[in-house]
């Protein structure tokens, strides 16, 4: 029910808005899509560049996200907070930014990441394990926001690649994980 009641949350807050905007300019590459709209050329696999941990990246529109670093084996304080058995807890430190151009509000939400598996899955985030936890935050012009966000990994896997992909798609950036 906890799981349900998360997922409502995240699929509000992901409607009132993205980080994201239009297309991403990164080092080395540049992707773009319009806006979730019929006709829309989708990001394609190919075109989007894996960054390394501890790179900034920056969107048309002047926002900014970074992977300041991982802790891959987090464990959790509270009783009721536990992962399933077989599984541990994983947790990226990420940072975004508003730009200062910006005319209004900018969403900033844990939801928009996944990990990437081994063998391709990708999984969700979970429930805040290590805290302060990113969750969900509207950022105004040259505000910025720093969180954890956690997710439950099996224990003989290791992620490969943290993505984010901005509501409608319309931005996608990637962080390996390797070391």
């Amino acid at each position: 029910m906890k799981a349900m009641g998360l997922l409502a949350l995240g699929l509000l807050l992901m409607a009132c808005g993205s980080l994201d905007q239009g297309k991403v300019t990164t080092p080395g590459t540049a992707s773009t899509r319009a806006d979730a709209g019929m006709g829309a050329t989708p990001v394609t696999q190919s075109s989007v560049t894996t960054h390394p941990i501890g790179t900034e990246l920056t969107t048309s529109a002047g926002n900014t996200l970074k992977l300041h670093g991982v802790d891959s084996n987090v464990t959790s304080s509270n009783q009721f907070i536990q992962p399933a058995p077989g599984k541990k807890y994983f947790a990226v430190d990420m940072g975004g930014c508003a730009s200062r151009a910006n005319t209004g509000a900018t969403s900033l939400n844990m939801f928009s990441f996944t990990l990437q598996m081994p063998d391709d899955t990708r999984l969700p985030p979970t429930i805040a394990a290590r805290e302060p936890g990113l969750g969900a935050v509207e950022l105004v012009p040259g505000d910025c926001a720093r969180g954890w966000v956690t997710f439950e990994v099996p224990l003989t896997q290791q992620p490969v690649v943290l993505n984010y992909t901005s509501i409608g798609g319309s931005t996608v950036l990637k962080w390996s994980l390797r070391p």
